[in-house]
């Protein structure tokens, strides 16, 4: 008889005990590899808001100096025209680049008849934009920012998209005309006229009133220049970011320099912030996964050897050593935790199907719409849970197995 087979016999002595042990240890593992996977979720749906539907890109080159000094000085640090013209040439001359796009953000004043409001505006190309919302996982999943009319095309560069609280505030509607000021790079007032085309969602309540979209080409007729505040640049894959990010630099470089070459996450800023919580709470659930299963390990390992120190003197008198008595309980405690794994990996994966069946909508972050809500199986995570808990499991059983091993002969065989 091997080792394996006396070690499931003994566990099938007390059936109850055994499997309340080994249910502990399923849902603790089912909890951290649902968490983990709702985590990785929210990673994936943070970097799919910034990346495309935020329109920001794998990377972005902006002035030197232009986070600081945009509102004070936008037109000196503005990405020049012939400069801008140049990158959108990019993708044609290195194909891990899908595509090169301006974007500017400005401020100014929204007119509608007798009512006016300040606005917060940014600016793109639609194309460009269609192209960022085709690339989108989220979008793609069926989340759409406009609520009604058509989205914003090249051919009509005189049409905008405004936020539910500007459309409220201001009271417009589909084909209203509106009048946006602004001041020109030069520090002149500028006014052009538009047409609304369509509204939306905005992701964030505070910009709800304030936020609106229009064409790049508009937001340069407004402030009177061929540059543009920042490009964005979206790569076919993520892989290849910093292979790109430095052939970038070398371009600009070449440029004459003065240029800032950021990747997504250094911009993002919401993504860090959420990922050091997340990982914070992870690691809380993990230590809460690590006291449940070793106590009730340590327990049941316990609860066994005050039942069995007869048996254990019997099998020392046999001449089993101490070791033998150790790697017994220590392959009780490894099957405990391969039967948690089994166990917890199956409550895992009817969390997944329930949520993928069900599809709860929620709006997440950056997105400002209703999405689905999923449940991630992470083989990375499942792997390394399955191995942390069966070795977990095999060290809360080791701890009792030495004070077991440890007693004398006679002194087990004359335990009542």
């Amino acid at each position: 008889m091997n080792w394996f087979v006396f070690a499931a016999r003994n566990l099938l002595r007390n059936r109850r005990r055994s499997a309340v042990t080994i249910l502990a240890a399923a849902f603790g593992f089912a909890a951290v590899n649902v968490f983990g996977g709702f985590t990785a979720y929210m990673f994936d749906n943070l970097r799919d808001g910034f990346i495309y539907a935020g329109g920001n890109g794998h990377l972005q080159v902006y002035r030197t100096g232009y986070k600081e000094n945009a509102t004070t000085d936008p037109g000196g640090y503005l990405v020049p025209g012939d400069v801008y013209d140049r990158l959108t040439h990019l993708p044609e001359k290195d194909d891990r680049i899908l595509l090169v796009a301006g974007t500017m953000e400005l401020t100014g004043q929204l007119d509608a008849g007798d009512r006016a409001n300040i606005f917060v505006a940014k600016a793109f190309q639609p194309s460009h934009r269609d192209v960022f919302f085709k690339e989108s996982k989220t979008l793609g999943r069926g989340a759409s920012f406009l609520d009604t009319g058509d989205s914003l095309s090249d051919e009509n560069p005189n049409e905008i998209g405004i936020a539910h609280g500007v459309e409220r505030i201001l009271g417009l509607g589909l084909e209203s005309d509106v009048a946006l000021m602004a001041r020109t790079v030069d520090g002149q007032i500028n006014v052009v006229d538009a047409v609304v085309r369509n509204t939306f969602a905005s992701p964030s309540s505070e910009l709800d009133e304030k936020l609106i979209v229009l064409p790049l080409k508009l937001a340069q007729d407004l402030v009177q220049t061929e540059g543009v505040g920042r490009i964005a640049i979206l790569l076919k894959h993520r892989h290849d970011l910093p292979a790109v990010e430095q052939a970038l630099r070398e371009f600009l470089e070449a440029e004459g320099g003065g240029y800032e070459v950021k990747r997504w996450d250094e911009e993002s800023e919401l993504y860090q912030l959420t990922k050091k919580m997340f990982n914070m709470i992870f690691g809380i659930v993990f230590f809460i996964l690590i006291v449940i299963v070793s106590m009730s390990v340590m327990n049941t390992m316990a609860m066994a050897i005050i039942e069995r120190t007869t048996e254990i003197g019997t099998l020392r008198a046999l001449g089993l050593r101490r070791a033998g008595v150790i790697q017994l309980f220590a392959m009780e405690g490894t099957l405990i935790g391969i039967g948690g794994a089994m166990a917890g990996l199956l409550l895992s994966v009817i969390v997944w199907a329930t949520i993928k069946v069900q599809a709860p909508m929620w709006t997440p972050p950056t997105i400002g719409r209703k999405v689905p809500l999923e449940i991630q199986l992470v083989p990375e995570y499942l792997l390394m849970t399955s191995v942390f808990l069966i070795v977990l499991t095999l060290a809360a059983a080791i701890l009792p197995a030495r004070k077991a091993s440890s007693q004398g002969i006679v002194e087990a065989l004359g335990h009542v």
